[in-house]
């Protein structure tokens, strides 16, 4: 019993304690979730849970502080969202929402007030966009990824609360990153009124935009309720700077500039309650001062406009826009617009599709202004001025006489400007007026014409047919075109007619005819004529079926060109449904003289020699489908072919050519399987050539061609020279012989690769023949290869953009060239490297320079040229030299060489090329017991191209041979010229030395010539003085003299010992003096000049010696005198100038007393000297 008792005390003592701790439990809980917002809001949790609701990538919501409630208001304290590059997106001091979590918690849709505190947006706009619409974008996409959330439920739930928000002291700090410009928005206040039920129903703002230049704006607006139940919408705005819109119309037009202040007064109107689209009405005015606009798509010309107005007045409902009234007047336009538009209509718009709707729309523009601000864009000629000019507008659309219909009405007059001092004046005025009509196939053309003062043109049609016709005065529309239009100096002469027809014959068939005449056409550009077409006739024909008046195919088509030589004609080869995306197949004929051709396109495109001759034949099939092309079955001959362009000349009697070609569109590929050409200059034949221009995806890399296929080609060497103009000139060299070789092309992901050969026959460099016959010479043969072969390979790494030339080679008897070269980044002008080596054999190479120099030079070289160059090719904006652009170094050698027959001891030429000059290095050698030193350099930019020659010896005591004063030492010792013995040495030292290349004989130099011990047997120029002296030795014999004279002794040498010989090279001429040489011990002095022509202009100098006059009474008179003879002519004919010798002889025996002995030595000297 006991022990029940126990049982039964300790039950209620458990379920005490039971309810104890449920107690202690809920009131944890209780209080728990009471202190729950508190908790949140003073730790991380508070910001953990805001930023569940942004969205991902970097966005976040910080806060400094929070104070949630379930029974008071919520609020955060400096808020901040942040943007993913650590910027913040939007900042403020306070948010606070005034209703409690447990009255949020009971009506969710009940906000409240929801007041924010300075708030300060930062708006960063960029050339692709702003922070603004990142944020957007971002959110976006996050409610997209949600379960269940679109936009309209997002909007349904926005619709159903009720707010009441509240904005204080506001700011939008904005910063463009392309301009670098800012602007801000102050004093910010806003007060709106949202309803669950009639949504927006009050709002209340404003603030102040201030920007960097001090400048402000101020913004207002208002929304209230107006009558009938509806509201109003008041937006006044002033001072607003139209530039920080850039930015985003940068995004629609590119690159541009936009300058302006804006005002603005907007109104409009609505039923907040009606069900359905939203309809308004809207009212207002629009008004900018200082407007200006420029961009690429004004092609950098500037529009302004001192003020713009636009006011207006119209409605929006049920997508259909109503236009009372809509206004644009500036300084250079006005325009008007009244009507209505369906705004699903204006996205179909087009010629076929237009809008069934009353409209009206007018306005005038002054041209004048406008060829002011926009003379690129309207592409008007330098020195043309625009005073006065204005077009007019006028179109409408409606019901008119039972049928709906569009017209339109074009009109310029009153032009008048100024092209240099040449006055521009359009008196008659220029008129385009359109008419169309609805039918059931759509709008259809029911009137066209065009009135100008040099063109007239009309279209008319009906339901069944449709027919026009134009003329024109090409002259007059050249010319008129010309005062405002820059046409390059095209200048055009003729008449242009036409007509066509357009006739559904059943409903369902139809017939086209078009004919196109040019009469009396006549081309030109300055004194150049580039066409000329007494008569040109084009004719069409077409038929088909048509639906409506609109053709649907093509059964039967034709083109036929008549000209006044020649003839084309194109003919469909199968019918074409015009609906469907289908293959034109047309057959092209022709023939006639390929100058008719040439002139027609000579206008348009440019190279087009202006003398080409030659009668050509063409057949061929032209396949076009929607992104292919393909000409195939092309055959074609030229007989008589002649082009000559500067100095370039081609003849070939026959070339014939044939082949196929496809272009594709979409794949970017040409292709053609076997194309051939075969002339007597040049022959080529490829076989399945392929070009795949790839469009690169990346924007910083250009597209890359994949080529393939093989090419195999034939020339005649010498016709290949003469078409370039290098045969038959003076002093010309060109090639001989033939070459054949092929050329394999291929490419894989990683490089492009062309194999090429090339072998050569009966090769030969042949030079002019330099006699001076009158008689044709045939050409010297200089070098010569039976066989020539040529090898490589070029590459191209696309990985490093980089073009190398691999084992080049050249192989033959006397000459292998081996090398390799390189071109960094070719699209980029980057650098060339070349280096390579050349082996020789010395005796071709002696042959060589001895057909080039003559026989005097002999050169036994020692085998090998090495070189190695450097560079880049010249940009189209660059005007650089080569020799600017290029280093280069060579380096030959030989083992023995003669000049003139003078041994020159062993040596090498070593040169370098580099900032537009070519230095030779300073060489010193043995020559003729003698020393040659020289250090030659060459200027090749800065224009005129020359070599220097500095200062100082070039020949030291170098032995004189006949080969040498005949070819070096006479022109500064005339006395030389045809001396048949010569014994001596010699030594020349120079000043500075400047040869023009373009014209060695105007070299510009002087020096010395100095002659060691000189012993010469004369040439007959010489001669001719020893018996001079001779008998002006027998003077005292005068007896003898006047009795014939005495026979000429033989010979003498003739002497000179250690003398200087000033000279100087002036003009092509050299000039001499203290030239002093004994003859039979009488001392005999020169001066004069010498050219390269080897004309003389000398003057012999002999003394009377005394012992000539010794015991002579009567010629005591001539003691002290010299007789002066002059001599002319050339090394060959030399002549003495016998009125200058008379002279002198009268002086000579003025004071002579023996006028018969007097008389008696004129005649003798006249008969010495008698003209060769």
């Amino acid at each position: 019993m006991a022990r029940r008792r126990k049982t039964e005390e300790r039950q209620p003592r458990r379920k005490n304690r039971f309810k104890q701790r449920l107690i202690v439990f809920l009131l944890l809980v209780v209080g728990t979730v009471g202190a729950l917002p508190t908790i949140i809001s003073h730790s991380p949790l508070r910001d953990t849970l805001l930023n569940w609701q942004m969205p991902p990538g970097g966005w976040c919501v910080q806060s400094e502080q929070g104070a949630f409630s379930w029974t008071g208001a919520q609020s955060l304290s400096n808020v901040a969202i942040i943007a993913p590059d650590g910027n913040p997106l939007l900042t403020a001091e306070s948010l606070t929402i005034e209703r409690s979590l447990a009255a949020l918690a009971l009506q969710s849709r009940i906000l409240g007030t929801t007041r924010v505190v300075r708030p300060v947006a930062f708006v960063t706009t960029r050339s692709d966009g702003s922070n603004v619409e990142d944020f957007l974008s971002a959110v976006r996409k996050r409610k997209e990824s949600l379960p269940g959330e679109t936009v309209d439920s997002t909007k349904s739930i926005a619709a159903k609360i009720t707010l009441q928000a509240e904005i204080e002291d506001g700011r939008v700090q904005g910063y463009d990153a392309v301009s670098e410009t800012k602007w801000q928005v102050e004093e910010a206040n806003l007060s709106a009124a949202l309803s669950a039920e009639r949504g927006l129903t009050a709002a209340e703002g404003s603030a102040n935009v201030r920007y960097a230049d001090d400048r402000t704006g101020r913004v207002k607006f208002r929304v209230q309720d107006a009558d009938d139940n509806q509201q109003q919408l008041d937006l006044l705005a002033e001072g607003l700077l139209l530039s920080p819109l850039k930015p985003f119309l940068t995004r629609t037009v590119g690159e541009c500039q936009l300058a302006g202040t804006a005002a603005l007064d907007a109104h409009a109107l609505w039923n907040p309650k009606s069900e359905g689209p939203l309809s308004l009405t809207t009212w207002g005015r629009a008004e900018c001062d200082g407007l200006a606009f420029s961009g690429e798509v004004l092609q950098g010309d500037r529009l302004e406009c001192n003020r713009l107005e636009i006011p207006w007045k119209g409605s929006f409902a049920h997508g259909e826009l109503g236009i009372n009234e809509l206004k644009l007047k500036c300084d250079w336009a006005d325009v008007a617009a009244q009507g209505s538009l369906a705004l699903e209509e204006l996205k179909a718009l087009s010629l076929t599709n237009l809008p069934h709707r009353e409209m009206k729309f007018s306005g005038k523009v002054s041209l004048a202004r406008l060829a002011q601000m926009l003379p690129h864009a309207m592409q008007v000629r330098e020195g043309v001025r625009i005073d006065a000019g204005e077009v007019e507008f006028n179109a409408n659309s409606g019901l008119r006489e039972g049928a709906f219909s569009w017209s339109t009405e074009v009109s310029l007059a009153n032009l008048a400007g100024q092209d240099s001092s040449r006055p521009i004046r359009w008196e008659d005025p220029v008129q385009i007026a359109a008419q169309w009509k609805d039918s059931p196939a759509g709008p259809r053309l029911d009137r066209f014409t065009l009135t100008a003062p040099s063109t007239a043109a009309t279209v008319v049609s009906t339901d069944d047919r449709m027919h026009g016709d134009f003329q024109i005065d090409l002259e007059q529309l050249v010319e008129k075109l010309g005062q405002f239009v820059d046409l390059q100096g095209l200048e055009c002469r003729g008449y242009a007619r036409g007509n066509f027809q357009y006739t559904t014959t059943s409903d369902t068939q139809f017939e086209a005819l078009a004919d196109v005449k040019l009469s009396e056409l006549v081309v030109t550009r300055g004194e150049r004529l580039l066409w000329e077409e007494p008569q040109l006739v084009v004719d069409l024909r077409a038929a088909g079926r048509a639906e409506h008046m609109l053709p649907k195919s093509l059964s039967t088509s034709s083109m036929s060109l008549h000209g006044d030589r020649d003839e084309l004609a194109v003919t469909l080869l199968e019918a074409v449904d015009l609906k469907s995306v289908a293959n034109w197949q047309v057959k092209i004929e022709g023939n006639g003289p390929v100058d008719s051709w040439a002139g027609r396109l000579r206008p348009w495109m440019q190279g087009i020699p202006d003398e080409i001759s030659g009668q050509a034949k063409l057949q061929a099939k032209l396949t076009v489908a929607e992104k292919e092309m393909a000409l195939s079955e092309m055959v074609g001959s030229i007989e008589g072919l002649h082009i000559r362009k500067g100095e370039m000349a081609v003849d070939d009697p026959q070339v014939n050519f044939s082949g196929d070609c496809l272009w594709n569109a979409e794949a970017h590929r040409l292709h053609s399987r076997e194309f051939q050409l075969a002339g007597s200059i040049v022959a080529f034949r490829s076989r399945d050539v392929r070009v795949d221009l790839e469009e690169s995806q990346s924007t910083s890399q250009k597209p890359l061609p994949v080529v393939t296929g093989e090419i195999a080609y034939r020339t005649d060497l010498e016709r290949l020279a003469s078409a370039a103009g290098l045969v038959g000139g003076r002093e010309a060299t060109w090639p001989r012989g033939t070459a054949a070789g092929v050329l394999r092309l291929a490419t894989n992901s990683e490089q492009i690769l062309a194999d090429f050969s090339l072998d050569g026959e009966a090769i030969a460099l042949v030079k002019s023949a330099s006699s001076r016959s009158t008689t044709k010479q045939q050409p010297i043969i200089v070098w010569s290869e039976p066989k020539l072969r040529t090898t490589g390979k070029a590459v191209y790494n696309i990985a490093r953009e980089q073009i190398a030339l691999e084992k080049f080679s050249i192989d033959g008897q006397t000459v292998q060239v081996t090398g390799k070269a390189t071109w960094d980044k070719p699209t980029e002008g980057g650098e060339i490297v070349v280096q390579g080596s050349t082996q020789y054999d010395p005796a071709s190479l002696d042959q060589l320079i001895v057909n080039y120099a003559g026989p005097a030079v002999r050169v036994q070289g020692d085998r090998v040229v090495r070189f190695e160059a450097r560079g880049r090719l010249p940009s189209q904006s660059e005007s650089d030299h080569w020799s600017q652009l290029w280093q280069a170094t060579a380096e030959g050698g030989w083992s023995s060489a003669s000049v003139f027959g003078l041994p020159i001891g062993t040596g090498k030429l070593q040169g370098s090329l580099g900032a537009g000059q070519l230095v030779i290095a300073p060489f010193d050698l043995a020559m003729g017991e003698g020393r040659f030193m020289a250090s030659p350099r060459v200027v090749l930019d800065p224009t005129p191209q020359q070599m220097f020659l500095p200062a100082g010896p070039m020949f030291t005591n170098v032995q004189i041979s006949p080969a040498v004063s005949e070819q070096m030492l006479k022109y500064v010792a005339p006395i030389l010229a045809g001396a048949t013995r010569v014994d001596g040495k010699f030594s020349v030292d120079l000043a500075e030395t400047k040869i023009p290349l373009d014209d060695p004989k105007l070299t510009h130099t002087a020096g010395k010539l100095a002659v060691h011990e000189l012993t010469v047997l004369p040439g007959p120029m010489v001669a001719d003085l020893t018996t001079t002296i001779q008998q002006l030795q027998a003077l005292k014999k005068g007896k003898d003299l006047l009795q014939g004279g005495i026979a000429p002794k033989p010979a003498r040498l003739l002497s000179m010992h250690d003398q200087q010989i000033e000279f100087q090279v002036v003009e092509g001429r050299v000039y001499h003096r203290n030239l002093v040489f004994t003859i039979d011990d009488v001392p005999v002095r020169s001066q004069g000049s010498v050219g390269f022509d080897q004309s003389l202009a000398l003057v012999i100098d002999i003394p009377i010696q005394d012992r000539w006059i010794d015991g002579e009474d009567a010629l005591k008179g001539l003691a002290g005198q010299s007789l002066q003879v002059p001599i002319y002519g050339t090394f060959e004919k030399p002549r003495v100038d016998q009125q200058a010798m008379a002279n002198l002889t009268k002086q000579l025996l003025r004071d002579t007393a023996r006028q018969a002995i007097g008389g008696e030595i004129n005649r003798q000297l006249e008969k010495l000297f008698k003209q060769r």
